[in-house]
């Protein structure tokens, strides 16, 4: 049994070593950049704010509230800092419940996961770009130049169109609408505000920890 991966971020990466550890099969790993984890070094502010040990489904809004319910239910924070424990990685928790490493850079986090994906089971293959992804009689073929892989079973995990200058792109949501999935309409989700207060580019940078009020018509 061969499995199929496209996509070496973070979602990539665990799902290749959770298929290492369930299944006795060959994973491979295909990701099209030079390195693994390349979104994953620049979150929380190059910190990497791994989990949250107040995070509950009632912290998630959505059109299915349900699979925030049903995918904390298979991995709440606990068993995630335990995961990650496993593979060698420290953490520290602020009083906010925010995790980060305690080396207090995503770089730590990334390199935990590179290492681990060294099995015996495991090939990672970078710079293979997925051009083609077609479903075979057996399972399915992808092809990247002259190079091509076949597997049993595919998981698609390229990571959405968010920072494209790390690597965001379309192709995931081309393979899957291939496959006759459909896709909602894309939103940025974290954007700057704008503002008349002509003044308010000179907070540029500023960071602060406080709450805020949204205020509509006066109210």
């Amino acid at each position: 049994m061969v499995t199929g991966i496209i996509g070496a971020g973070a979602s990539g990466m665990a799902a290749a070593l959770a298929a290492a550890e369930n299944e006795s099969g060959q994973i491979i790993l295909m990701e099209r950049q030079a390195r693994v984890g390349r979104k994953l070094q620049a979150t929380g502010n190059g910190r990497c704010n791994l989990s949250n040990l107040h995070g509950t489904s009632g912290g998630y809004h959505g059109e299915n509230p349900g699979f925030a319910d049903y995918a904390l239910g298979q991995f709440p924070p606990a068993a995630a800092l335990e995961w990650f424990r496993s593979l060698g990685l420290l953490t520290v928790a602020e009083e906010s419940g925010r995790v980060y490493p305690y080396s207090d850079q995503a770089n730590s986090v990334v390199d935990v996961l590179r290492f681990a994906l060294e099995k015996p089971n495991i090939t990672v293959k970078l710079g293979f770009e997925a051009e083609k992804v077609k479903k075979t009689a057996s399972g399915f073929r992808i092809v990247s130049g002259d190079e091509t892989v076949e597997c049993d079973r595919l998981i698609v995990a390229c990571g959405g169109l968010a920072g494209t200058k790390l690597g965001g792109s379309m192709s995931g949501y081309k393979i899957l609408r291939s496959f006759g999935h459909g896709c909602t309409r894309l939103r940025p989700a974290l954007v700057q505000l704008k503002s008349s207060w002509n003044a308010v580019t000179s907070l540029k940078g500023v960071r602060a920890n406080c709450h805020a009020v949204i205020l509509h018509d006066g109210k």
